[in-house]
């Protein structure tokens, strides 16, 4: 995880109330090299009313992660993420690498050797034998094994280098590492884009936000999109081939961008990330909280590292309220709902979930301090299944496997014309329907990207915002 710099003891005083803060790790942390930025954070928006965010509802994973050692330390440099970019699990699958006559180094560091430089564009298949690799001019090389081969542009020095390099015919920055998958499917593999992490974000932020919204709202993002992208490469690198996807799943990324803005602000905010207490807090967020926060323990997962103050959520009503995603209502066949949370317990195993027999009656169970509902409760006669509100949310969304006979087994369910947007909603059973009257789009947690956006209109900085969605976090300059 390369991060541990720190140079000389800073004492930080809270912008909200003077207080000073010197714990040992900060003390540590300031004792090294990193550079602690106050927030510098006064009551949000004009009236002492707070905060409010965009487009892109996070599509949460909905299973819980097993227990780190510990949060992400702050990268003494910048790092290198690995995204994966494209899933290919067809037979044959196959992707095109390089534009017409570019030359492209093709390598299998972990094996024998293979290191050759072949003309683009060239076409790369997982084979019975290995890999094989056409060039434009029909030289075919094969690789043999399951070992994963890199390709980068013939004169790409390092990790560093942003010359992009184009995947059927999109370009990315950094270079890419073909992972075979055969245990998944016959022939399958991945693509994962290995690219430094200040290349990597501008193709997030102009996926992420509104190309029109405010600078200040793209500052807040690349640090939050920083934040998160070296929080899941802390965790998933000793886990996995790779940190990220290219989807909601964690952040959606486009590769090379020209957008000016995401591209200023990534550059403006360089190395800087969300900090608590000595190490890095995971900078989630969603399209719009629909005015109260959701605690990422409730909404992501019980796993220690997110239960710390700054993902706890802000106390007031967010000012997302105005925001034109901040209420919905969508009404379900009720056979339909009940199908679908039965064949999402099957697949994920959940015993109750999968035998539900029916429902007459949803109910908030339980909320968390801010009055947002975290377990709903779900009544057919004499039986009652209790469910966690994010999941009831993926439940209730779920496609895939059939959900209507014994085991949730039938026909395979379509993704629904329209979808529950968050886990902040009333339900009432009529007849043979369920109506659904919701707030916000996404889980909740951190950034309200809607709520951003109307802060930074009513002329908060980007620190003022981050401190408003992230309790008691400051910002850490990382590296230059």
């Amino acid at each position: 995880m390369s991060q541990r710099d720190r140079s000389q003891a800073v004492n930080r005083e809270r912008p909200s109330g003077g207080r000073v803060i010197a714990s040992r790790r900060s003390f540590l942390l300031s004792a090294t090299g990193v550079i602690v930025v106050p927030l510098a954070l006064s009551r949000c928006g004009p009236s002492g009313e707070p905060p409010r965010r965009r487009p892109m509802a996070r599509d949460e994973r909905p299973d819980s992660k097993p227990t780190p050692d510990a949060r992400a330390e702050l990268p003494g440099r910048e790092p290198e993420v690995r995204v994966r970019v494209q899933l290919a699990r067809e037979n044959p699958g196959a992707v095109t690498l390089g534009r017409d006559g570019e030359w492209l180094r093709i390598r299998q560091p972990d094996e024998a050797p293979f290191d050759s430089m072949l003309r683009g564009p060239v076409e790369v298949r997982h084979g019975t034998r290995g890999w094989v690799v056409t060039d434009n001019g029909g030289y075919r090389a094969s690789v043999g094994g399951t070992a994963p081969i890199e390709i980068r542009p013939a004169g790409q020095a390092g990790a560093g280098e942003t010359e992009p390099l184009t995947l059927n015919n999109h370009a990315y920055p950094g270079w890419f590492r073909i992972v075979s998958r055969t245990d998944e499917a016959p022939g399958g593999f991945d693509v994962i884009n290995h690219v430094g992490m200040e290349a990597y974000l501008p193709g997030v932020i102009a996926s992420e936000l509104y190309n029109h919204w405010h600078d200040e709202t793209h500052a807040a993002q690349a640090i939050a999109a920083r934040s998160f992208a070296w929080s899941e490469h802390a965790f998933y690198r000793a886990r996995r081939h790779f940190d990220l996807t290219n989807t909601q799943a964690s952040q959606v990324y486009a590769g090379t961008v020209t957008h000016r803005r995401s591209l200023d602000m990534v550059a403006r905010t360089r190395g800087v990330f969300l900090a608590y207490d000595g190490a890095v807090v995971t900078g989630y967020y969603s399209s719009c909280c629909g005015g109260l926060a959701a605690r990422a323990v409730d909404a992501i997962s019980e796993n220690p590292i997110n239960d710390v103050r700054p993902l706890h959520g802000r106390a007031e009503e967010d000012v997302c309220t105005e925001a034109p995603v901040a209420r919905w209502r969508i009404t379900r066949p009720r056979e339909e709902l009940i199908g679908r949370i039965r064949a999402f317990g099957a697949a994920r195993n959940e015993k109750e979930m999968a035998g539900l027999r029916g429902i007459e009656r949803i109910e908030v169970a339980a909320v968390n301090q801010h009055g947002r509902p975290t377990q709903y409760l779900l009544t057919h006669r004499r039986d009652e299944v209790s469910i966690n509100a994010e999941r009831l949310r993926f439940a209730a969304n779920f496609a895939g496997g059939g959900g209507r006979g014994e085991n949730g087994s039938g026909p395979a369910l379509r993704r629904p014309e329209r979808v529950l947007r968050s886990s902040h909603f009333t339900a009432q059973v009529r007849g043979d329907e369920v109506r659904f009257d919701g707030r916000g789009f996404g889980h909740g947690v951190g950034m309200c990207q809607h709520g951003a956006e109307i802060l930074a209109q009513r002329g908060e900085r980007h620190g003022r915002i981050l401190e408003w969605y992230y309790p008691g976090a400051f910002l850490a300059k990382s590296y230059g």
